[in-house]
């Protein structure tokens, strides 16, 4: 007989170890699945969670550009003094650069913010300080407009004060922004742009961004927005290798700063007094009213001195010489003229000014003096004060005068009647680096840069200080985490101050060094 080893081969069946072996098998291949399984499972929680923690320190980063806004308005609304006492607003890297806002519970890895603008010396972009740009310090598109509107001509001569600005492009930016159809000079018009390969047709008002001038004839990127691509405040290697447009040189050989930064459509003051009310109109503003809410122990004599200005006009105490004369030129005879013989135009007009009242009514004529003296000690006396509470017009907020305190060169040359040569003066005598500014536009006469019938004449085009500023904000962490970036313009004639635009410019290179950001210094401030 056969064993039965044998039979059960011969029925087909297989040994019970080669069944193992297959089982076994299988079972590795499940549990290798399995585990195949899990690591995708793990990597991809890995993942997630990787995205989830960078996702909230983007936020955080963005939290810390507002943490940043938060501080700007606040310090907006500090009165002169405690603003000057906190090191002022133009170039504070104590409080504006590396301010930590938070940090992990390791306090390893804080994130900060910093306050950043465009530093400029003798004309050309040099760096980065840490403040707060004047809008007031730029030219703003819609004053240039009115200067032309007054006095035809003016307009396009403030724009040529620009670095590389030509008659023909000056002229199309006027075409551009103003609302006629008739074209300038060297300008141009519909028929003018519907005639290009792409056609479009002008704005024919003030556009909404300075970009738009990108549109317009003859103004190119370069000159407009410069070649600092990444918004550091200078030409970095690969920026100044950058070629003109036409192939005339390298950008790195021009020495000049972009339009952007000398052109504006914002700047703006508040009109209103220190206690929130509206200044004190110096045109209209009663008696009673000047002598109640300015505060000054001779504010009832002022304001008698005011009425009579008013009613008689000042007196001409002495011709003005040739040089002074204010018929000089079509310009200044727009800035002298007068609606009436006793408006103000500024506080200058009654700055060492005499009335004389007529006889009448059972009075005798009479010579009355101002209280205001043009000696320092006279001016800083009343300026101070005549500044903050009293103005020459109605409106809630005075737009587009220029910020002597600030304004580069160029800027300063724009605005009618000033010369180069005041220019220059004006910029060679001010100090920006301490942050303490001139309260009043009194220092233009005590330094003898002009005399005081020729600042009567640039005062109702000048400001001491502007209310909307811009500024660029970093948001950031000293290790391992996401950067956040914004332009911001704010504007502090509003209570509290508002954004009125803001750039994203988190998918622009950085640029700037760890130490320019102020990284892994200083403490968390409260």
């Amino acid at each position: 007989m056969m064993p039965v080893s044998e039979l059960g081969n011969l029925s087909g069946r297989r040994p019970r170890g080669r069944r193992c072996g297959t089982l076994l098998v299988l079972v590795l291949i499940v549990v290798a699945m399995l585990s195949l399984t899990g690591y995708a499972f793990t990597e991809l929680m890995f993942t997630e969670h990787m995205a989830v923690t960078i996702h909230g320190r983007q936020v955080q980063a963005v939290a810390n550009i507002e943490s940043g806004v938060e501080l700007i308005r606040a310090v907006l609304a500090m009165p002169p003094e405690q603003r000057a006492e906190f090191g002022g607003v133009f170039d504070n890297p104590d409080q504006f650069r590396g301010v930590i806002v938070n940090v992990d519970e390791e306090a390893s890895n804080p994130c900060r913010f910093s306050v950043l603008s465009t530093k400029v010396v003798d004309g050309m972009p040099a760096g980065i300080r840490y403040g707060l740009t004047d809008e007031s310090s730029k030219l703003n598109l819609s004053t240039v407009l009115a200067w032309e509107t007054a006095v035809p001509g003016n307009g396009r001569r403030a724009l040529m004060a620009l670095p590389g600005m030509s008659e023909e492009t000056a002229d199309h930016i006027l075409d551009w922004i103003d609302p006629d159809v008739e074209p300038r000079e060297y300008g141009g018009e519909v028929s003018d742009y519907m005639a290009l390969d792409t056609p479009y047709e002008p704005c024919n008002a003030l556009p909404r961004r300075l970009e738009e001038l990108l549109l317009v004839a003859g103004v190119s990127r370069h000159e407009l927005l410069g070649a600092d691509r990444n918004y550091n405040g200078r030409l970095d290697p690969y920026e100044q290798s950058e070629r003109l447009p036409g192939g005339s040189g390298a950008i790195g050989s021009v020495r000049s700063v972009p339009w952007q930064e000398l052109l504006t459509l914002v700047s703006a003051e508040s009109n209103l007094a220190p206690d929130g009310e509206p200044k004190l109109n110096l045109n209209t503003a009663s008696i009673e009213m000047i002598t109640l809410r300015l505060p000054l122990v001779n504010a009832n004599e002022f304001a008698k001195f005011v009425e009579a200005y008013r009613k008689y006009g000042p007196m001409e105490t002495e011709p003005a010489r040739p040089s002074e004369s204010l018929d000089a030129s079509a310009g200044n005879r727009a800035a002298a003229e007068k609606t009436s013989p006793g408006e103000i135009r500024s506080v200058f007009d009654l700055v060492d000014a005499t009335v004389a009242s007529p006889a009448g009514a059972g009075e005798s004529a009479a010579t009355l003096p101002s209280p205001i003296k043009n000696t320092p000690e006279s001016l800083d006396e009343w300026l101070v004060v005549l500044d903050a509470w009293t103005t020459t017009r109605d409106t809630a907020s005075i737009s587009g005068r220029v910020n002597a305190n600030e304004a580069p060169a160029p800027v300063l040359r724009a605005v009618p009647d000033l010369d180069e040569s005041v220019a220059e003066a004006i910029v060679s005598r001010r100090g920006n680096s301490s942050g303490e500014q001139p309260p009043h536009l009194g220092w233009l006469l005590t330094e003898g840069i002009v005399d005081l019938p020729k600042l009567r004449v640039l005062a109702p085009n000048l400001t001491a200080s502007g209310d909307v500023c811009s500024f660029q904000v970093v948001g950031y962490f000293d290790e391992h985490g996401p950067v956040a970036r914004r332009q911001i313009t704010l504007d502090a004639t509003s209570d509290p101050p508002a954004v009125v635009s803001w750039s994203d410019l988190g998918n622009t290179p950085m640029g700037f060094s760890p130490d320019e950001l102020g990284v892994g210094e200083g403490s968390l401030r409260r």
